[in-house]
């Protein structure tokens, strides 16, 4: 995952890219009280975000980054997958 040239500002897409090391390819994962887990953007600390808020659940919904809200929509289930 990359924050698009490594942008501070909410709202900027973010997309699958080749890694290059930056901190906009970095990401930290952390666990919420609802078992849940937000994803982190080292580059600046926004967060994972469904672009349309917590009604968005379309599929193709894009993504990009955002203050944390803690809303639904930046809430994330991690699964195991064999």
């Amino acid at each position: 995952l990359d924050v698009q040239n490594s942008s501070l500002e909410d709202g900027v897409s973010v997309q699958q890219w080749e890694f290059l090391g930056g901190g906009n390819q970095l990401w930290r994962i952390d666990r919420t009280a609802t078992d849940t887990f937000t994803v982190r953007s080292a580059n600046g600390g926004k967060v994972l975000d469904v672009r349309g808020g917590s009604a968005a659940t379309d599929d193709g919904v894009p993504l990009q980054q955002w203050e944390d809200l803690n809303g639904a929509n930046q809430s994330w289930l991690l699964q195991p997958v064999n």
